[in-house]
């Protein structure tokens, strides 16, 4: 064990590094069920770090959700914060493309956590597949509140994921609840036809492309080579994906509507046992590597 690691985050030690981003490390607590997050050396001099931290601190103590991440403790170690927050599976971005009534449900219950965070007033501004999890139950929860910010304010500095951005975000624009339905309808797109709208690398000329937004004709055009998808399903996506975010659903329970309404052609008992499989293979393959 490094040296990192040979510390007490409350009655948590650190275990095995889980993931290592620009600013901040996510370790496996001991005991288990939860995971630590703590900033990095690096990063502690840097003001918007700690803020970021104490944000997302603010968000999760006033959220209280099934769909959301649930903050277990905080403090500092070293003069640097850290989270624990309980551990609730593996990354939607690591499940690859789902059946379609899977990715419906995976969206409307997305849909709910975005809900409870707008009705806090506030964007959630960073949604993105590796900021969805799901455990072996299928159940789904959102973390990474970070870059949370009020409503018609223009918050400097991108997330992580910047190819989920909406155009007015990537535009640098006031944000609304409905940047968040553009994410969402990203989300959507991409698991019902496998393919992410935009592609992750960050340049200049990317952020252009995507502050333009996507068309309805390749929205469309997209939707129409999965095959046997309904027309509702389509016309949901392409309206959480109006270039114009006045455009969009009025409240983030419209478009959980649409895709409930959707969802229960498909499938009204919400049976999850193909996600839950899908889950713990994808679980499986990773220990075994």
């Amino acid at each position: 064990m490094d040296r990192e690691t040979k510390r007490r985050f409350g009655q948590w030690d650190a275990g095995a590094l889980l993931f290592s981003g620009e600013s901040c490390a996510v370790y496996q607590a001991e005991p288990r069920g939860a995971v630590i997050k703590w900033l990095k050396p690096r990063a502690a001099n840097d003001p918007r770090h700690h803020d970021q931290f104490a944000t997302e601190i603010d968000a999760l103590t006033h959220l209280e959700h099934p769909n959301v991440v649930k903050l277990l403790h905080h403090g500092e170690v070293d003069n640097r914060p850290y989270l624990v927050l309980a551990e609730r599976g593996l990354p939607l971005a690591y499940l690859g493309r789902l059946t379609l009534r899977d990715a419906l449900y995976v969206a409307s219950e997305v849909g709910r956590a975005l809900q409870a965070v707008h009705k806090l007033d506030r964007v959630f501004r960073n949604l993105a597949p590796a900021n969805v999890l799901i455990n072996d139950a299928g159940e789904v929860t959102l973390i990474d509140f970070a870059y949370c910010c009020a409503p018609n304010t223009s918050e400097p500095g991108a997330p992580a994921h910047h190819n989920y951005l909406s155009p007015e975000q990537a535009r640098g624009e006031l944000l609304s609840p409905q940047s968040d339905q553009y994410g969402l309808g990203l989300i959507l797109l991409e698991l019902t036809t496998g393919a992410a709208a935009y592609p992750a690398e960050r340049s200049a000329e990317q952020l252009r492309f995507i502050a333009s937004g996507l068309s309805a004709g390749e929205v469309r055009a997209r939707m129409a080579a999965v095959g046997n998808v309904q027309e509702r399903l389509t016309n949901l996506v392409l309206r959480a994906l109006e270039r114009n975010p006045h455009e969009r659903f009025a409240q983030m329970i419209e478009l959980i509507r649409e895709i409930n309404r959707a969802l229960n052609v498909i499938d009204v008992n919400r049976d999850r046992r193909e996600l839950c499989e899908t889950v713990q293979r994808v679980r499986h393959q990773m220990q075994m590597s």
